[in-house]
């Protein structure tokens, strides 16, 4: 069934039936989701009725524009009264109640009117918010499965009768009850949050929304409620980073404190003057990081001996300290050193940067230092051993056989087990490791065990051009069946320079084999149709049998072919099968004229007899017979074989046999189930003829549909051809009924294929096609059809295999990746995935933005490689590879990436280990952080615009001063009246010029304060 096409027999939507659901977008008014009672209340489809918008089912525009109206201004709204259009184009009254969260989608219950309906309410068990219908008292009324979670209950059928007050924090108890006061009132439909406690005693927080609704002939509250309480700890630590902010004086001790390095400043006298968290935790063992102002590094180290006076091992680090403090203070020059020994009985190394430390005079008042602790990196050469370890036994557990040889000196660099495995050089292993064979040592060893031993010799000659960076990707077959995809490149290091050629085995022989039983599958099927159109041609069917058989061998790829019937010994009254027909390929020994494969006595082979008598294939290598079947097939030469009985009016009548003489040969269930169809038209033949009926059962027992399409009407149908579509046999007889069994979207391209058959243009069609089953469903099908005369006139003859559920299951697989796709793509933050060695495998839009160019561009190379990481950088890409490599997360880590366009950009990675497909694979975020460093060049840009302007006040100061000295002086000699007046307004000037000095002096401990603690 095609969209918005209704089925006939859809049942109409009764009034008693529950009220309907559906969640639509108030911006694009498209309806997201509904339940299957909406649908059938306004006569739909659920997927016909989920392409439409809002307008379509409500046509009043005044009514839904003010019904959205409210929505947008009380988020809630109870019984609102709309009259929505049937699919018949009836209308239908209703009244809807709907809610709705901050950046979700509406949510409406629409009952009929005047009776309201409860159904509806179990599509809450399926929403991941507690939802609840409480009457006026806070008694619950209904819960769904989310609300009994919520509150510690196993069953929402626990809550029912409780009262809601019993999980309400005590001190949100009054806000609760004058917000149900509310609700009841009519004031509904806003948001609150509340302080409730589980079962359990845990506090929790939640959001809350309430409506008034009808509910079971009363009036209740519908409450939904969401719990934020992760979110609250969200807002609360965010409230606390800002006040981290607005607290500038402890941001320089909270960036110290939080840094894993030792951070430290001495006096002349070695005495701490400032010591950060990680000195004080990891070297001096103080007890906080006030402890060790104004102490040296010997009082910690006294103190740390004394409380173990037997272990002179115990800490060991004051003197070595105590001597680099020396060197920098004598030098006046900063200095590394590299200082370790015991602290508290462990090893610790630090690589130390040490500097004097100077006021702004430039006098030396002490030192300055920071210290790593690098005892792990001492250990990378060992991790390193180990990761080697690691990489050669996933290499020995692949089952892909690996093979890197340089193809200059022709040595062999690297193999695994699984490739002397798959070459027969198990036995030289050992001295391939030892390095005494070279490539072409093993390359005569290897050639005679594929067929065209020429490829592989070519292409593992010495190599000629370095330059020569071609992919070689084949298939090689061997002589003894086996099938392997062979893959070659390059490997070349992060200078690309030329290092070695890896190569690549991959055994698909099971993929081969799968390949070919399902040609041979379809091959078998032809057949089936061939042999179909003769016996319909033909009343004989015996004179068709040798062409028919033969049809089955070549399809089947088969040594012989042979049908044997079964009889009655007349002498003993046994029963017994001769051979009747055969067939042979060229080269092959026919036995048809073999006295002793007629009357054979099926109690020679009992099992034979007990297997083909219930109607079971007997398949498999002969050598696993039993001995009394192998006498009668070892003797023809029969290396593998598939028996299957061909019954006739459901009697067993014989069997047809299949024999492989050349090798030994496994049968798919796709063959045994073609083989069955094979047997199952020679039986139709067969009792076409017993009953003189030219279509009464030629196929009634074949495993699929089976018809004659002639005159513009199906002709004849089998049972299971009924069954695939859900009528009988006589519906389906109709004129004009076919047309019904196939999707309006396909119905063109089935006449077309039909006329091209009953014209004679195409004489056999094989494809696919949607077909409609009786109840409305729409089936999936495999058609294979012929042309063949029947009664003298041009009629078609098919077979027909539904194949539904593998499609759905092919379709649902689609829909799953292109849904992670879109995410992956749509994401706000760049994401890169590479491979554990830090190959770009995939990116999404955001990191082609933050790149500055398209993914295909760095696809297949390293970050390295891509250009991202400039080269001052790089040791923050091994860092990273080098904890993935070990198990586990590495980041966040601040990088300068590189833009196509060559600008940097700052940013902050992390990286995961993800499993895709089998395959270990790197995730990696990076977020763009050139705004947070633009804030901080700002910062520092208004310090000096302070500093600026303090000196130029200090200027102005000076240059008003002097002048004023002469006014002054000038006056005093005059000693008039005006002149006093002039001294006396001067001095005024000059007390306003004290007070600017001093704001000078104010401004200058101002500007001493900032640049000590802000810069």
């Amino acid at each position: 069934m095609s969209k918005g096409t209704r089925t006939p027999d859809l049942p109409e939507c009764r009034r008693d039936r529950a009220a309907g659901t559906f969640t639509f977008n108030l911006q694009t008014f498209s309806i997201s989701w509904l339940t299957e009672t909406f649908a059938g209340m306004l006569g739909y489809l659920p997927e016909d009725l989920a392409s439409l918008t809002l307008s379509s089912i409500w046509p009043d525009e005044a009514e839904r524009d003010r019904f959205c109206r409210l929505l947008d201004g009380q988020n809630a709204v109870a019984d609102y009264p709309a009259i929505l259009a049937r699919h018949d184009g009836t209308l239908l009254p209703v009244t809807i109640a709907a809610s709705t969260f901050p950046n979700t989608d509406i949510t409406c219950i629409v009952s009929f009117r005047p009776r309201e309906e409860e159904e509806h309410l179990q599509i809450f068990n399926s929403m991941p918010d507690a939802v609840l219908i409480l009457d006026w008292n806070g008694t619950a009324l209904y819960a769904n499965t989310a609300a009994a979670t919520l509150v510690g209950l196993s069953s929402p059928a626990d809550l029912i009768g409780r009262n809601a007050m019993e999980f309400v924090h005590p001190d949100y108890a009054q806000a609760i009850a004058r917000d149900l006061a509310n609700v009841q009132s009519g004031h509904d439909g806003y948001l609150a949050h509340y302080l409730m406690r589980d079962l359990h005693g845990n506090e929790k927080w939640v959001e809350g929304l309430g409506a008034r609704v009808p509910f079971n002939g009363q009036e209740g509250n519908l409450v939904t409620l969401r719990d934020i309480t992760e979110r609250k700890s969200v807002e609360g630590e965010l409230a606390r980073t800002n006040q981290q902010f607005r607290d500038l004086y402890r941001l320089v001790r909270m960036m110290c404190d939080n840094v894993p390095d030792l951070i430290w400043a001495k006096d002349m006298e070695r005495r701490y003057l400032f010591a950060n968290r990680g000195l004080c935790e990891k070297l001096l063992n103080a007890a906080d990081t006030d402890e060790p102002v104004g102490k040296t590094d010997l009082f910690f180290a006294e103190r740390e001996r004394r409380r173990r006076p037997d272990d002179p091992a115990w800490h060991t680090f004051g003197e070595i300290c105590r001597d680099s403090d020396a060197i920098v203070m004598e030098s006046g020059e900063a200095a590394r050193f590299d200082e370790f020994g015991n602290v508290r009985g462990e090893f610790l190394f630090l690589d130390v940067i040490k500097a004097p430390f100077r006021d702004e005079n430039g006098r030396m008042i002490g030192t300055v230092g920071c210290g790593r602790d690098v005892t792990g990196e001492r250990q990378v050469e060992e991790r390193l051993r180990w990761n080697e370890a690691l990489l050669s036994r996933m290499a020995q557990a692949s089952p892909i056989a690996y093979l890197v040889v340089d193809n200059r000196t022709d040595d062999i660099l690297y193999f695994n087990s699984r490739f002397c495995e798959m070459w027969g050089l198990s036995h030289l292993e050992d001295e391939m490791r030892a390095g005494n064979l070279k490539n072409r040592d093993i390359i005569p060893l290897c050639t005679p065990l594929i067929e065209d031993a020429g490829v592989l010799a070519l292409s593992s000659a010495t190599l000629q051009d370095e330059e020569d960076r071609s992919v070689l990707e084949d298939e090689l077959e061997f002589t003894d069946g086996r099938h392997t995809r062979r893959f070659s490149t390059q490997i070349r290091d992060a200078d690309d320079r030329y290092f070695a050629r890896l190569y690549l085995f991959e055994d698909i022989t099971g993929r081969k084999k799968a390949s070919e039983a399902l040609r041979r599958h379809d091959a078998i099927m032809s057949a089936v149709n061939f042999a179909a159109d003769r016996f319909l041609k033909e009343t004989d069917w015996k004179r068709q049998m040798r062409e028919v058989l033969e049809r089955f061998g070549r399809a089947t790829d088969v040594s012989r072919v042979y049908i044997f019937e079964n009889g009655t010994d007349p002498a003993t009254g046994e029963l017994v099968c001769s051979q009747r027909w055969e067939w042979t390929a060229k080269g092959v020994t026919a036995e048809i004229g073999n006295p002793d494969l007629q009357n054979v006595p099926y109690k020679e082979i009992p099992r034979w007899h007990q297997e083909l008598a219930a109607g079971r294939v007997i398949v498999g290598p002969v050598r696993a017979f039993p001995p009394d079947e192998r006498a009668y097939l070892e003797p023809q030469g029969v290396h593998s074989i598939a028996v299957v009985p061909i019954s006739v009016n459901e009697q067993w009548w014989g069997f047809i046999g299949f024999d492989e003489n050349r090798k030994e040969r496994t049968w798919s269930p796709a063959e045994i189930d073609a083989l069955q169809a094979a047997a199952s038209i020679i039986g139709a033949a067969i009792l076409r003829t017993m009953n003189e009926e030219v279509f009464r059962n030629p196929v009634e027992h074949s495993p699929v549909g089976v018809y004659l399409f002639q005159d513009d009407r199906l002709k004849y149908v089998n049972p299971r051809f009924a069954k695939i579509f859900g009528y009988t046999r006589d519906e389906l007889h109709k004129p004009g009924t076919h047309l019904a069994l196939v999707a309006p979207d396909d119905r063109d391209d089935m006449y077309r294929r039909l006329q091209a058959l009953l014209s004679g243009d195409t004489e056999s069609e094989h494809y696919e096609f949607c077909g409609v089953h009786r109840d409305g469903r729409t089936i999936c099908l495999e058609n294979f059809a012929t042309r063949l005369l029947f009664e003298g006139q041009p009629a078609v003859i098919g077979n027909l295999v539904d194949v539904t559920d593998r499609k759905q299951a092919d379709e649902a697989l689609k829909n799953s990746e292109e849904r992670l796709k879109i995410l992956f793509d749509c994401a706000p933050d760049a994401f890169f995935l590479a491979d554990i060695n830090g190959i770009l495998i995939d990116a999404n839009r955001a990191a082609e933005q933050l790149a500055g160019g398209q993914k295909e561009e760095f696809i297949g190379k390293s970050i390295v490689e891509a250009g991202f990481v400039p080269p001052e950088e790089f040791f923050k890409v091994e860092e990273m590879l080098g904890r993935l490599a070990a198990g586990t997360a590495a980041g966040p880590t601040e990088f300068f990436s590189v833009r196509r366009d060559s600008t940097r950009v700052a940013v902050e990675i992390t990286a995961f280990l993800v499993t895709i497909d089998g395959r270990q694979l790197v995730l990696a975020s990076a977020r763009d952080t050139s705004e947070r460093r633009q804030l901080e060049n700002l910062k520092k840009g208004a310090f000096l615009q302070i500093e600026e302007n303090i000196e130029q006040l200090a200027v102005l100061n000076d240059s008003i001063r002097n002048p004023l000295t002469v006014i002054i002086g000038l006056a005093e000699i005059g000693d008039t009246d005006i002149d006093r007046k002039i001294i006396e307004q001067a001095w005024v000037i000059n007390a306003i010029i004290d007070r600017l000095d001093q704001g000078w002096l104010i401004s200058r401990k101002v500007k001493a304060f900032l640049k000590k603690h802000y810069t």
